[in-house]
């Protein structure tokens, strides 16, 4: 009996194991779990894959597993091609005299047809798949980033007698920073905190003796309040504005009864303009701090140098005295930001 990962595969004799410690009704006997077992066919991609019939002790269901994924069952799978005389390195079909897809082992009775359901778009249970770009594809690359820096002897700080860790981001007052200066892990970070939050009074949005008033003051109050933290320092591009659309029209739509489509062209609440406004009160306060405050610093030379979606992006270009002047007037809004800010 050995067990890989959620797996358990029993090799042994059809009465099982007698040492084992799992339980009987758990174990997948040699006759079941072993009975489908088969060389695949030798094709131009895949000329050495071997599956198994394996079942998942958590879900109960049967699934073909490629011999690669059992590298820690070598032992037992060597068994059982022992025990029963056959040659590993040969192809074998079943017995029945089917042909079998490499990947979702569906029969066919020819190989012409095993080979016309490889190629035919959506018949494979399993087909292959391209994970380029996709979550699991950045999950191995943050991986391999983080494996790289750690192993590099180059990346260590030491102060004393201790060593300082590299790492490719960390948070700081609830900012994700990264060490490529990416911004979009970070959003995706408040994305998931406020979905959380969303979740947990899903109740009250389905609750239709709610007024709808009351649910948008709720929503705002728990929800965008933990989407906009820090978004001060956000780089409003249109990547992220359209994120910041989308996630509050698929939330807001639940509170409406209203489409995705229409929230996202006329929200009954734009987030997106909540956030430019909040942008706007604190580079007020900042920008018109003691001019030696490393902050204040800081926004004078951005001023100096804009950028798109940067923090200055809704304001208009206004020289350095101009800016500081109009600011501190009570109608700055009306002079610096456009009408739908004011």
């Amino acid at each position: 009996m050995v067990k890989w990962k959620d797996y358990i595969i029993d090799g042994s004799n059809p009465q099982g194991n007698p040492n084992t410690t799992m339980q009987p009704e758990r174990n997948i006997k040699n006759t079941t779990a072993f009975k489908r077992l088969q060389r695949i066919p030798k094709t131009s991609e895949d000329s050495k894959c071997i599956s198994y019939r394996t079942k998942s002790t958590s879900f109960g269901c049967f699934s073909w597993e490629p011999a690669f994924h059992l590298k820690e069952c070598q032992s037992l799978i060597d068994r059982f091609w022992s025990i029963r005389s056959l040659n590993p390195n040969e192809c074998h079909w079943p017995s029945d005299g089917t042909y079998r897809c490499e990947r979702c082992a569906r029969p066919f009775k020819t190989d012409a047809a095993r080979k016309t359901h490889r190629t035919r778009k959506g018949a494979c249970s399993n087909p292959k798949r391209n994970r380029t770009k996709s979550l699991t594809d950045e999950y191995i690359r943050n991986l391999k980033r983080e494996q790289i820096i750690e192993n590099d002897s180059k990346n260590v700080l030491t102060i004393g007698d201790e060593k300082l860790k590299m790492v490719p981001e960390f948070v700081y007052l609830g900012h994700l920073i990264r060490y490529d200066g990416d911004k979009l892990p970070n959003l995706k970070r408040r994305i998931k905190k406020a979905q959380a939050a969303f979740g947990l009074l899903f109740r009250i949005w389905s609750e239709e003796e709610i007024d709808l008033s009351v649910k948008i003051l709720a929503y705002t109050a728990f929800v965008v309040s933990i989407f906009t933290y820090g978004s001060e320092s956000w780089i409003l591009d249109d990547k992220t504005k359209k994120k910041v659309i989308n996630w509050n029209a698929k939330n807001i739509s639940l509170l409406t009864n209203n489409s995705i489509h229409e929230e996202s062209k006329h929200p009954t609440l734009d987030v997106l303009t909540i956030i430019r406004k909040r942008r706007a009160d604190w580079l007020r306060i900042s920008f018109t701090n003691d001019p030696n405050e490393p902050i204040t610093k800081s926004l004078h030379y951005q001023n100096l140098n804009r950028k798109p979606g940067d923090i200055f992006s809704d304001f208009e270009h206004k020289s350095h005295d101009k800016m500081m002047e109009l600011l501190k007037r009570e109608d700055w809004k009306e002079k610096l930001l456009p009408k739908e800010l004011h």
